[in-house]
């Protein structure tokens, strides 16, 4: 069962990358970050816009659910964590290639 919430986790975390840092609806915050200068935006805007970046903590607060849920055991939240964070950064480097 942890590989299947690996796989799941990794596409939700992949879907709140593209939603954070490429779909049209979040453009004009994405875009007012990228246009500013100040550094917190900067690294906002940065972390956003990666799929490893953003996958690893989406990732992170996902599978902390699923455990608090009681649905795994801490050894394994971190196992599908580790996972899903790949997950979801392989299918983001995938669909950055496929996009250009």
């Amino acid at each position: 069962m942890p590989l299947v919430w690996a796989i799941v986790i990794g596409l939700a975390a992949f879907r709140i990358y593209r939603i954070a840092g490429v779909d049209a609806i979040t453009e004009p915050f994405h875009g007012r970050l990228m246009a500013s200068q100040h550094p917190v935006a900067q690294w906002v805007s940065d972390l956003v816009s990666c799929p490893w970046c953003i996958g690893f903590w989406a990732s992170v607060a996902l599978t902390a659910a699923l455990w608090r849920a009681g649905l795994c055991t801490r050894r394994e939240a971190v196992a599908i964590a580790l996972a899903a964070s790949t997950v979801c950064g392989v299918t983001g480097s995938v669909d950055n290639r496929l996009q250009r």
